[in-house]
């Protein structure tokens, strides 16, 4: 098989198979990919694939009478070899022409003239598209439609344009926390110089992504979200407090910064160790006083809690827009139908949540996402109809230049209840 072909053939099975494209891409790898160089190929075809997938479906649109998974799969990865891969011109174009012939569409000039264009770093000019409209925002930003019509309708123009124009930046900053559950006596001298530590957060900002930083657990990674919430009066010491967290983000880590070793009694709650399994394997590795972990539903907490909590986190599983900077696949991906089970989640496991939360003691609700749906208006829902808890702040974490988060946290309070 061709580069082509072989880049095709990837493509397309993501796109028709998007509930388990991640399974088929690293099953396509392992058993189709004959060495590392060509894995690699393969690897920078894809991103640039997704990078740009928004700008390949509209001239899809505009260049063929349809515009399905697999024509636009074509079109995309002729134009992404061309100028990735030098792959000549005449095999791009003989490769394009037999694919539109299989599919009943015909070969142009114009098609021609986009292939020459993008392999010059130019791109062909898109006359069905209204300057400034949303069809615009989405192939200019790379994101897809339904967010764009969500962020606009739910944030306003101001708003949004900050959140769409963070997509576009090469460089944000990035936020690591040295974690306390990691002995860091001896940290490479090298690698510190890679990081500026904010005296006002004591974190360490950088603007590089370095995973392995990462992934060694010298450096944790952090959001500047999370310092937000705990900017709040939210300093306990001498108190009961859980965390339940059913996304396998980072919050874990900063939360038992702010509140290990200070003689609090801490419990480490999740519906499934495998959810979280980064924060369980660092946790599987230390003997922590007055630290408790366990694998619980909401509704199993009452066999583990031995009091009411003065704080309870709820970091719960959401739409998590985040991921559209790291992955974006996801942007395209991502199955919509999701957000109206996580919804459910959110609100069923908040109400349960609730009702492990001592008298004047806070529930604090957490969520990578900026969707109302998900955020303003479930808190609003719960809050009619639990009314011996009052808001006393909740707020929007919108990504701007410098910050990459998307976030929103309410913090309630529980009045006297019998």
């Amino acid at each position: 098989m061709s580069v082509l072909q072989d880049s095709y053939e990837i493509i397309s099975y993501m796109l028709i198979n998007k509930k388990t494209f991640n399974k088929s891409l690293n099953a396509f790898f392992t058993t189709n990919v004959r060495n590392d160089d060509e894995l690699k190929k393969f690897i920078k075809v894809y991103i640039l694939f997704f990078k740009k997938y928004y700008y390949f479906e509209a001239l899809t649109k505009e260049l063929l009478t349809k515009a399905t998974p697999s024509l636009i799969t074509y079109i995309g990865i002729t134009l992404i070899n061309v100028r990735l891969l030098n792959v000549d011109i005449d095999e791009a174009i003989e490769f394009i022409k037999n694919a539109l012939k299989k599919n009943k569409e015909k070969y142009s000039d114009e098609i021609e003239k986009a292939i020459i264009d993008f392999k010059n770093k130019k791109e062909y000019p898109l006359n069905n598209i209204k300057k400034g409209s949303v069809e615009s925002l989405s192939v200019f930003f790379n994101l897809p439609l339904w967010f764009i019509k969500m962020t606009l309708a739910q944030h306003g123009l101001e708003k949004s344009k900050l959140i769409f124009e963070s997509f576009k930046n090469k460089k944000y900053v990035q936020y690591f926390l040295k974690s306390k559950l990691v002995d860091l006596d001896s940290v490479d001298e090298e690698l510190n110089k890679k990081f500026t530590l904010d005296t006002k957060t004591n974190l360490y900002l950088t603007s590089e992504s370095d995973n392995e930083l990462i992934k060694n657990k010298t450096y944790v990674k952090t959001s500047s979200f999370y310092e937000e919430i705990f900017k709040n009066d939210l300093k306990l010491i001498n108190k009961y407090i859980t965390l339940y967290q059913n996304e396998d983000s980072n919050f874990f880590y900063r939360f038992l910064n702010q509140y290990l070793y200070l003689n609090n009694v801490i419990n480490f709650a999740v519906d499934s160790f495998y959810n979280v399994k980064d924060a369980i394997t660092v946790v599987a590795q230390k003997r922590i006083n007055d630290l408790f972990v366990y694998e619980s539903t909401p509704n199993e907490l009452i066999s583990h809690l031995s009091f009411k909590q003065d704080a309870i986190f709820y970091a719960a599983k959401s739409t998590y827009f985040e991921e559209f900077y790291f992955k974006p696949e996801y942007r395209v991906l991502f199955d919509t139908e999701l957000i109206d089970k996580f919804i459910k989640e959110q609100k069923s496991s908040l109400k349960e949540i609730s009702s492990y939360v001592e008298n004047g003691g806070r529930l604090i609700y957490l969520v990578e996402t900026i969707d109302t749906k998900e955020t303003s208006k479930v808190i609003s829902a719960f809050l009619s109809e639990n009314n011996d808890f009052i808001l006393e702040k909740e707020e929007f974490i919108i990504p701007n230049e410098e910050n990459s988060s998307f976030g929103y946290y309410a913090i309630l309070k529980r009045e006297n209840h019998a």
